[in-house]
């Protein structure tokens, strides 16, 4: 750790800096390059000092929370909702344009695990066993897909 020309801290790849107006409040500019964030291209992240995104957090949030509800007994109308809801969020999960193959592949099998046009037959510990994983693998997707975008008012921050 040592302290930067602009006044923050630098710890590894990651510039940790004070939160004020100027910098709209961001508390990490990240050096490290992932896929562009929606909205921006490659070329836009070219020599700049870039920003941290984790898009898939809410779908992944989403999709964990109704995994570990289908763990606990809940009434059948919640399973036909979960056939609906499981699918969507797993799109909505790799959606963000991550360009990451082993995501998709993985969010395809829940896509049709859950699917609620033709339905996958199993006993309840079965079931159980694959809500389990699936929360285990929003959960980690929630963490794990990272997109970059060019940080916002970064007088202080400047690339090396």
């Amino acid at each position: 750790m040592r302290k930067s020309p602009g006044g923050g801290w630098v710890w590894g790849t990651k510039r940790r800096h004070k939160r004020t107006a100027n910098c709209g409040g961001a508390s990490w500019h990240d050096r490290t390059r992932h896929p562009a964030a929606p909205g921006y291209s490659e070329k836009q992240l070219e020599g700049r000092v870039l920003e941290t995104l984790h898009p898939a957090v809410i779908p992944s949030s989403i999709g964990a929370v109704a995994m570990f509800m289908a763990i606990l007994p809940m009434p059948y109308e919640f399973y036909v909702l979960l056939r609906w809801v499981g699918p969507a969020v797993a799109i909505w999960t790799v959606a963000g344009g991550q360009k990451k193959t082993g995501w998709v592949a993985v969010f395809a099998l829940v896509t049709v695990l859950w699917n609620p046009l033709l339905p996958v037959e199993m006993p309840r510990s079965s079931w159980v066993f694959l809500n389990v994983a699936g929360l285990a693998l929003f959960a980690a997707a929630g963490a794990q897909l990272k997109a970059s975008k060019p940080a916002l008012r970064t007088h202080h921050a400047k690339s090396r």
